[in-house]
């Protein structure tokens, strides 16, 4: 079941084309991470998901009955609240879901007659998201992110302390879908081993950008990689992306000799004809300019260290 799907998808700024008319799905359960070399479009890509960016053409759509969380290199957090009220203060469906339920208590308790059928609903609500447990798993999270004062205000965080605040929020939200930017930066090892073992447990789509190739390899199940404006698609871990990738650059570089092989041969017999006569000559002529402009290609350097670069 695809919660997002995005089609023919393209970006330029100028004459730098950053990806052109690329497409992917993220299915529900999956967890994919997007790498590519420095400038090649990832931060825009998520830009363009968020709707931030504006594609040049194509669009990517999200199931509209799911919920989706981003965590942002840039984050914008209310300097005056304090920990736990930031957290509360996010319109999710559990903070919703405990809002109407204690609206429907408070009703009750005031006698109104429309209370009874609010309350068993929102009780119903709150037995299905299992909400009566937030505040202890609020408190577990922001703990295990080494935010233990949850009444501290978030002006006098550091600006590592902020990141993890933003990383606890969306974790808490519980998306259907979440796409996260670097989400292993200002985190410890411990705190990454245990962001591991969370997002493996817990029942959530991902998309994640990272430079952290031991996290990538833990956490994610297929790869997209941005190469060269076009996108390729590897189902496996990030071992299995680097082994595949080096096979398609090698085939690549194949295809290429094969053209420029071709085309040595191909530039002397249009050289020798002044004029293209008959379907058959004609149709080799189109052709040839399709195997010129892959012969010019520049050919992919052995990427043994250069694949690996997220």
């Amino acid at each position: 079941m695809n919660i997002l799907s995005v089609n023919n998808l393209s970006k330029s700024y100028g004459d730098r084309v950053l990806f052109r008319n690329i497409s992917f799905g993220i299915n529900r359960g999956d967890k994919g991470a997007l790498v590519a070399k420095n400038g090649s479009g990832k931060s825009t890509l998520f830009k363009i998901l968020k709707g931030v960016e504006i594609a040049d053409s194509g669009e990517a759509v999200f199931r509209k009955d799911i919920t989706v969380s981003f965590l942002d290199q840039d984050i914008i957090l209310n300097e005056e609240l304090s920990v736990m009220d930031h957290i509360f203060a996010s319109e999710n469906k559990l903070t919703k879901c405990i809002k109407v339920y204690e609206k429907a208590v408070k009703l009750s308790e005031e006698g109104h007659v429309s209370a009874a059928n609010l309350l068993e609903s929102s009780l119903a609500e709150m037995n299905e998201l299992n909400a009566w447990d937030y505040e202890k798993t609020v408190k577990e999270i922001l703990s295990r992110l080494e935010l233990s004062d949850f009444s501290q205000i978030i002006k006098t965080l550091s600006g590592g302390q902020k990141k993890r605040l933003a990383l606890a929020q969306v974790l808490i939200n519980k998306p259907d879908l979440l796409i996260m930017d670097e989400p292993t930066n200002h985190l410890d090892i411990d705190m990454i081993e245990w962001l591991e073992n969370y997002i493996a447990k817990e029942d959530v789509s991902l998309l994640l950008v990272t430079h952290d190739r031991y996290f990538l390899d833990e956490v994610c199940t297929s790869v997209l990689e941005l190469d060269n404006t076009q996108l390729y698609e590897y189902k496996g871990d990030y071992s299995y992306f680097v082994t595949k990738k080096a096979e398609r650059e090698m085939m690549q570089n194949s295809e290429i000799d094969k053209a420029r092989n071709l085309y040595k041969r191909e530039l002397e017999w249009v050289r020798k004809m002044p004029r293209a006569r008959g379907t058959k000559a004609k149709a080799r002529v189109d052709a040839f300019s399709d195997v010129e402009q892959k012969a010019k290609q520049k050919k992919i350097l052995s990427s043994s260290n250069s694949a690996i670069t997220l």
